[in-house]
């Protein structure tokens, strides 16, 4: 949690470019992780989507900038992921994540 606080607080107002996560036009940046996010979609502290998906671990792999750099998904044809693709992927990231800390002797 702590390290979120970090990135959201290292959000700056900056050019133009596509939300790492959304692909949509954003002027936020993460001056942390260099990356372009939408940081609010409306008035309301609840819409504060791709910021934190951004910045999601169980979430990796499935933004605008992971899909295009990691799988080469065109820019024309990506499409946010559905539910069940946010699920399967956040199970998959859990295992990831549970065998790393097996393997290294680290405790969640």
């Amino acid at each position: 949690m702590e390290l979120l606080k970090e990135h959201l607080n290292s959000i700056k107002k900056t050019h133009v470019a596509a939300c790492g996560y959304c692909g949509e036009k954003t002027y936020m940046k993460c001056m942390l992780c260099d990356q372009h996010v939408c940081f609010k979609s409306g008035n309301s502290i609840t819409s504060l989507t791709c910021s934190i998906d951004f910045h999601n671990d169980r979430l990796y792999g499935l933004g605008y900038k992971d899909r295009m750099d990691m799988f080469g998904v065109q820019k024309s044809s990506f499409k946010k992921a559905t539910q069940k693709e946010i699920r399967w992927n956040g199970k998959y990231m859990d295992e990831l994540k549970k065998r790393y800390n097996d393997e290294n002797g680290n405790c969640d």
